[in-house]
């Protein structure tokens, strides 16, 4: 998924938490004035049954529940990116929905047309936009070659840097082919931007760091570890080296982070597929 193509995504989840998330109108403002606001948007009497009351409150709710998952969504697109195609399955049915009912039912086009024109929109914009992240994920990546060779540091244990390299495989969610194109001088901070870059749509989510701060802690083995993003990851897995006294990681270590070491075989075996086309 190219910038251009992340940040449309985050304006259709944004446009999506803004438009169901009105509903909590419905939920808190008093009847007479949410009666009004009825009349005024193609009702034709005031409502007075309590039980279609009752019935409009909790859908409010419920539109203000589905505008919380736009919300969270659009704050913390990695962490919740498994909502997405939810979100757009789900605002598609609805606006095919309210499209059936409307021209069954003869509703004047306003709102009815409004409503499912906005549902159609935003659920076929985070279709298109949330679709497979594509070959050039991170792009200072895609012109080098995949060498696991240049990560045998001399003062760093193997499984250190084994057991680090696959929480950064992991958070960033990189194949072992794309991984080994990392080089030890280049930092977490760098890979991140290559993707996301900067700006007010944008950085506001860094998952993918904080995994690799919280394991880089528990790797130097106390929480006071300082951790710097933006250092060279040769310089981080030193770090770690030096406050674990260069300790390989042991069976609880391993069972405690839930890694498999399945880089460690390939770092530690001499001349054995360290370069991959």
């Amino acid at each position: 998924m190219t910038k251009n193509t992340f940040v449309l995504r985050r304006i259709f989840l944004l446009a999506g938490a803004v438009g169901w998330g009105v509903s909590i109108l419905g939920v808190l403002l008093p009847w007479r004035v949410m009666d009004r606001i009825l009349q005024n948007m193609g009702a034709l009497a005031a409502v007075s049954d309590v039980q279609i009351r009752y019935w409009f409150r909790m859908a409010a709710g419920s539109w203000t529940v589905v505008g919380f998952f736009f919300l969270m969504a659009f704050l913390r697109p990695r962490k919740y990116a498994g909502l997405v195609p939810l979100l757009a399955w789900g605002s598609l049915f609805e606006g095919a929905v309210l499209l059936f009912h409307g021209l069954i039912l003869g509703v004047p086009l306003f709102p009815f047309a409004g409503d499912a024109v906005f549902c159609l929109i935003v659920g076929a914009g985070l279709y298109f936009t949330g679709r497979g992240p594509g070959k050039s994920r991170y792009p200072f990546l895609k012109d080098r070659t995949a060498d696991a060779s240049v990560w045998r540091l001399d003062d760093v244990d193997v499984s250190i840097t084994a057991a680090y390299l696959e929480t950064v495989a992991d958070a960033f969610s990189l194949e072992d082919r794309e991984l080994f194109r990392l080089r030890p001088g280049d930092s977490l901070f760098a890979l991140y931007d290559s993707r996301y870059g900067r700006g007010p749509l944008v950085d506001v989510d860094d998952m993918e760091l904080e995994t690799c701060c919280g394991v880089f802690e528990t790797l130097c083995r106390f929480s006071g570890a300082e951790f710097e993003y933006k250092a060279p990851l040769c310089e981080v897995l030193r770090t770690i080296a030096r406050n674990r006294e260069n300790a390989p990681l042991g069976p609880e270590e391993i069972k405690k982070l839930r890694l498999s070491m399945r880089l460690l075989e390939l770092l530690s075996a001499p001349g054995r597929g360290l370069q991959m086309q």
